[in-house]
């Protein structure tokens, strides 16, 4: 069982201050019944009258409950329903880190991976993009949007200087994607675009999240495996703790193996006009070659039931309240 919208049950504590209005309610109503009744009547009357408000306060309350528990969305079993999916959720996870600004890709490898973007973007025009970059840490700059415009902006003056922390750290870059995607209902994709110099850092256990989840991650290599030095600012070159001139190399294996276990695809960085092709055979392979692609199990929710009851029991409180008990006494 599970609770869609569990912060509405904080309501159920409204019953307390419900219940003491009643009290004061029925206390106020004693009051008129010995007044009106007399002395002689008032036993017979009270019992009566303490009967009907208990009644009337109790499936009032009861309704009130299960409207909340209604609100509240519990869901629970499962049902097969038909997986009516239509159009696509594009993440762009890439990499800002200093070694995408090696020149085995021209310009850079960093100006190359965002040419890399606009294309796609302008290939799949009609889907919803959403922009995570990483570097020692990973930052959503967009939600997911269909303001393409808006992203491209943005990837101009896209650097590495928008992170701080050193390093690069793919781990938290796909995990910041994934949980950038909502429930929205279409395909979902992660394009992940980085030169795979990263520490295994429980990569692999993201990849399968997302294989998991449905979500193919396409990787594509910016970068070769001859490598490049890295020139900053075009003036000097990135050294190691020696002195030495850094050459990045781009970690191919380790990218092959992301989109392997997340049943995505591997591309070069020149490769990238196949993206889309890639993205739109994904689609076709999750429809046709499996069956529990096209179906879907999906929670039952007990709204209704609960609803019902909240009807039902609304219903009895009024016909208690307006019941005419004159001939009971």
């Amino acid at each position: 069982m599970i609770i869609e919208k569990a912060e509405y049950l904080w309501f159920l504590l409204l019953i307390i201050p419900l219940a003491f209005h009643y009290y004061l309610s029925f206390s106020s109503g004693k009051k008129d019944l010995l007044h009106i009744g007399g002395k002689w009547r008032f036993e017979s009357l009270y019992n009566i009258y303490m009967v009907k408000y208990f009644f009337i306060f109790l499936f009032f309350v009861l309704s009130f409950i299960f409207s909340i528990l209604a609100l509240s969305d519990f869901k629970w079993g499962e049902k097969l329903v038909e997986d009516y999916r239509s159009g696509y959720d594009i993440i762009i996870c890439l990499d800002v880190s200093v070694s995408m600004q090696a020149d085995d890709i021209v310009p850079t490898r960093l100006k190359g991976a965002v040419e890399v973007i606009n294309r796609l973007m302008e290939d799949m025009w009609n889907s919803k993009f959403g922009v995570v970059i990483f570097k020692g840490k990973a930052v959503r700059i967009w939600p997911l949007t269909d303001d393409l415009e808006a992203i491209k902006l943005f990837l101009n003056t896209v650097s590495p200087d928008l992170i701080t922390i050193p390093g690069t750290n793919i781990q938290e870059g796909l995990a910041v994607a994934l949980n950038t995607f909502g429930k929205s209902g279409r395909y979902q994709v992660i394009v992940l675009l980085t030169d795979g110099e990263s520490p295994d850092n429980n990569i692999i256990k993201e990849a399968k999240k997302a294989a998991s989840r449905g979500i193919p991650v396409i990787s594509v290599a910016c970068g070769t495996e001859k490598g490049s030095r890295i020139l900053l600012d075009g003036r000097r070159f990135v050294t190691n703790s020696k002195g030495e001139k850094v050459v990045s190399k781009a970690n191919k294996q380790l990218l092959k193996l992301i989109s392997s276990v997340s049943n995505g695809k591997f591309f070069e960085l020149y490769e990238s006009g196949k993206i889309k092709d890639e993205i739109l055979s994904i689609v076709t392979r999750i429809e046709d070659e499996n069956l529990d692609r096209s179906l879907k199990l999906e929670k039952i929710s007990g709204y209704r039931l609960f609803l019902g009851f909240t009807i039902c029991f609304l219903i009895i409180a009024l016909i208690t309240r307006g019941f005419r008990w004159e001939n009971m006494f």
